[in-house]
């Protein structure tokens, strides 16, 4: 599953990178908010809980209604020990905007996502979600977000062994564009 997630990666990176060129300018947003998180581990029950979500996104516009660019999602349980600490963290390989007037766009997103564990689980990640911009550098976003990651452990369950975590999580941040 690694080698398979590094070459979707990297493919998706030499496809993305030339769309980058045709644009004017980078903008950056860095955004702060809460994400629910349900976490579903083979046969066992699912968890949830609520969690701060911190957001990093670069991105070109392409043209007056498309933009295109990368980002990092990070789902904090616990922000100095990364081992077993359940931390969620994705990079978003395309992250797409399409606006659907002046101030609210449509998002939708794809990438990498990393579980931290005991034992490191990887695997991908695809959403969606809205975004208002309340004014030239202010956005306010809810998306929602799914991702199976492969665990390298067995988990037993009713039906055997699991080796899969689905996460999905839904998330309300307030970002800045500089």
């Amino acid at each position: 599953m690694r080698k398979r997630a590094l070459r979707i990666a990297l493919v998706l990176s030499a496809m993305l990178l030339p769309c980058y060129s045709y644009a004017d300018d980078w903008n950056t947003e860095l955004g702060l908010g809460a994400s629910v998180l349900r976490t579903r581990n083979g046969g066992k029950d699912a968890e949830q809980d609520l969690r701060p979500n911190v957001y990093l996104r670069i991105y070109r516009p392409v043209n007056s209604s498309w933009q295109l660019g990368t980002s990092v999602e990070w789902l904090i349980e616990e922000a100095t020990n990364w081992g077993g600490s359940e931390n969620v963290l994705m990079w978003r390989l395309a992250d797409l905007d399409y606006r659907l007037s002046n101030n609210l766009a449509f998002s939708f997103h794809g990438g990498i996502a990393r579980y931290f564990r005991e034992q490191p689980s990887y695997g991908y990640g695809y959403g969606f979600g809205l975004k208002y911009r309340l004014s030239s550098e202010w956005i306010v976003a809810a998306e929602l977000t799914a991702s199976d990651v492969d665990v390298s452990t067995d988990v037993p369950t009713d039906e055997g062994r699991s080796t899969k975590d689905d996460l999905k999580w839904a998330s309300v941040r307030l970002s800045y564009t500089f």
